[in-house]
């Protein structure tokens, strides 16, 4: 199905949802999300490179976002980003655009 036809999909990758800080950006996401009449496909993959071998199969998720099943990308980069640095992590999801 071509992506006009259908709903909106928007992906948002972050570490985890287990702090107030990362509850309340999911909150405003599941608020706009609704208000937008968009779908939204969350994945808390832990932060990129972590020095922690959990985290870095956790990290794998995150390459189930793809341009065919989502329509735009929120990286909560403050979660993610820690270990590589903002640039690296654009970089790393640069084939979506």
């Amino acid at each position: 199905m071509p992506k006009r036809d259908r709903r909106k999909t928007v992906g948002v990758l972050i570490n985890n949802l287990d702090t107030d800080y990362q509850r309340n950006i999911w909150n405003g996401i599941e608020d706009a999300a609704s208000a937008l009449d968009v779908n939204v496909i969350v994945l808390q993959g832990g932060t990129m490179d972590s020095p922690y071998e959990f985290d870095t199969f956790r990290n794998r998720i995150y390459g189930y976002i793809t341009p065919e099943n989502t329509d735009g990308l929120i990286l909560v980069s403050t979660t993610l980003a820690g270990q590589i640095g903002l640039p690296s992590l654009v970089n790393r999801f640069r084939y979506l655009l």
